[in-house]
């Protein structure tokens, strides 16, 4: 997690699990339409900045999650894997992560997700 003036910006892209993410809108990753999103706004998920920005955001706006990397990375496995793909919105993405967390974590914990 990058800082600055010590306080935590977020993960970065290096961290990622996944490397097979488009990165067209990069240099976006600062707009805040890619940080939130309108609740109604869809996540690109093959779209690495998109979900580099709303896993940060996400992390940061619920205390389910400290920010630390693990949980970093299991959201993102989480949003790959396991929330269905006809929730598409950033609300509904957040909504469904928030409210299924405790029945995946230990799932996603018990496989190796750097494979």
């Amino acid at each position: 997690m990058s800082t600055e003036n010590g306080i935590k910006k977020g993960f970065e892209k290096a961290q990622m699990v996944y490397d097979d993410y488009l990165w067209t809108a990069e240099a976006d990753a600062g707009n805040d339409y890619y940080i939130r999103g309108a609740g109604d706004t869809e996540l690109n998920r093959m779209e690495g900045a998109e979900v580099l920005s709303f896993i940060n955001h996400f992390l940061r706006t619920n205390f389910l999650n400290p920010m630390n990397l693990e949980a970093f990375q299991e959201t993102e496995v989480l949003i790959r894997t396991k929330v269905p793909s006809d929730i598409t919105t950033h609300k509904n993405i957040a909504r469904w992560i928030f409210n299924n967390w405790a029945k995946y974590h230990h799932e996603v914990l018990g496989t190796d997700i750097h494979n």
